[in-house]
């Protein structure tokens, strides 16, 4: 319901000193992905597998961080996804995203991640402060020194019995990408945050490429998160400081060697395009033989 929506995410002011207090969040995550016939053959892409979601630190202008790093996620075929992939979501309190921290090194090709926009969302939901009005929210994805769009959503929450259900039109920019579609889905809650969430994105995206190539493709995608339970937080390897700009700048780093890893997309890894495998060396040639996006 819409009061309970608005405690998703929010902490205790004095957890916000206790870190190792806090108990981290186990998820289920299932990720299915349609690209429609285009330039490029129809494909399909599905994944599934677990993430943990926990509070990481809060950075001095008062938004929160929070760590996703990703388990035994598997392809329909068994192949193995986002194999270490530890990301970290900023956000304000009222679960507005600010950065997704980490995404480059496993998008396009190289895990599809930035497709998988819907995700960010469903884990930290902007909850309405007026459930009557109008509700704005965005999410960006976005890449160090690379391509990347800053999604915008405008909708409603409204009560579904005990669920609240979100529909909303989503338009988004960057320098190399535009994107116009769809968000519809529902989400449930309690004071532990997200229960389960269910979101369902339509998204045309045009990729614009040095040369003055473009590539257009319909994209469809479902996620879905289901709450397990409470887990053991994953160690972090270091502790930050809330008043300390270089405490801010830090990447995250775990005990466990896995580190938010702020690296560039590479054009080769053909970020924005849902592609098979037989299709991916024709891409190459055609789109980065003409310079890669800007």
């Amino acid at each position: 319901m819409i009061a309970a929506l608005l405690l998703v995410g929010c902490l205790p002011r004095q957890a916000l000193s206790r870190a190792d207090d806090l108990e981290a969040t186990r998820y289920r995550v299932a990720v299915a992905l349609h690209a429609e016939a285009g330039e490029f053959p129809e494909v399909r892409w599905a994944v599934e597998g677990e993430l943990t979601w926990q509070w990481t630190r809060t950075f001095r202008d008062g938004t929160l961080g929070h760590l996703v790093a990703f388990d035994g996620v598997r392809s329909a075929d068994g192949t193995s996804v986002w194999e270490g992939a530890a990301l970290e979501i900023r956000s304000f309190p009222d679960g507005e995203i600010v950065v997704v921290d980490g995404l480059g090194p496993w998008s396009g090709t190289a895990g599809h991640l930035e497709l998988v926009d819907a995700l960010w969302p469903a884990l930290s939901p902007r909850r309405p402060s007026d459930p009557s009005a109008e509700v704005r929210a965005a999410w960006p994805v976005l890449f160090p020194q690379g391509p990347g769009v800053r999604y915008e959503a405008l909708g409603r929450w409204a009560a579904a019995g005990e669920d609240t259900r979100w529909e909303a039109t989503v338009t988004g920019t960057g320098p190399a990408l535009s994107s116009a579609g769809s968000l519809r889905g529902e989400l449930e809650s309690d004071r532990a945050g997200v229960r389960r969430a269910e979101l369902e994105r339509s998204n045309r995206l045009v990729s614009r490429w040095a040369g003055g190539r473009e590539v257009t493709q319909e994209v469809h995608g479902t996620v879905t998160v289901e709450r397990l339970g409470p887990t053991p937080r994953l160690p972090l390897l270091d502790r930050y400081a809330r008043d300390d700009a270089a405490s801010d700048l830090q990447g995250v780093r775990l005990t466990d060697g896995r580190t938010v890893d702020r690296a560039r997309v590479r054009p080769d890894q053909l970020p924005f395009l849902l592609l098979d495998e037989a299709s991916v060396g024709t891409a190459r040639g055609t789109l980065i033989g003409t310079g890669s996006p800007p």
